[in-house]
């Protein structure tokens, strides 16, 4: 009996050491292809690899991460959806979702998962930064100026929300306040 149960363990442990050595395998390979420049060719890998494990939250990562650099917006904004339906704890999928919806020029939808995502945790000031930048890089410039405005007041972060803030709106106090903090040479 100890000896059936011994066995059963040491070939529960072979199958989990085999699916966990085919899924680094699918992890490397889909990063390569990303590094090559050829994510639809990735997410195919990782889409691959959630046929025989659907329940890998990094897998199903790493596959919209895939889509989101191939450019499938939409596609990324509704499986994205489910993903942080499936796996509520895993912020990444909500930094994702909201991340496509700018790219998707959602610009009000985006805002909306994005103050969800900062609203779980306010002290998130590198992700203020980002959305600052995405937004402002991508014409959200309501989505940046409330951004650069909560930045304001984190010191660490100042010039770049009031340059941010200067560039929006050139004739503002935001011009002077950072001429006035930038050194003249």
């Amino acid at each position: 009996m100890k000896r059936a149960a011994l066995i059963a363990s040491l070939a529960a442990l072979l199958l989990a050491s085999c699916a966990l050595s085919e899924n680094s395998h699918l992890f490397r390979q889909g990063q390569q292809l990303l590094e090559s420049g050829r994510a639809s060719e990735a997410a195919a890998v990782y889409r691959q690899g959630l046929s025989r494990d659907a329940n890998n939250a990094d897998l199903l990562y790493n596959y919209l991460y895939a889509l989101y650099e191939s450019g499938s917006y939409e596609a990324v904004i509704s499986e994205s959806a489910a993903a942080i339906e499936h796996f509520p704890y895993r912020l990444e999928f909500n930094r994702l979702h909201a991340r496509a919806l700018l790219a998707a020029r959602r610009h009000a939808e985006a805002e909306s998962a994005y103050s969800a995502l900062i609203a779980l945790n306010p002290a998130d000031y590198p992700l203020y930064e980002a959305v600052m930048e995405s937004a402002h890089a991508s014409g959200a410039d309501d989505l940046a100026k409330t951004m650069a405005l909560h930045l304001l007041d984190v010191a660490a972060y100042e010039r770049k929300a009031l340059t941010v803030l200067a560039e929006l709106e050139p004739q503002s106090w935001y011009a002077l306040a950072l001429a006035f903090l930038t050194p003249q040479h």
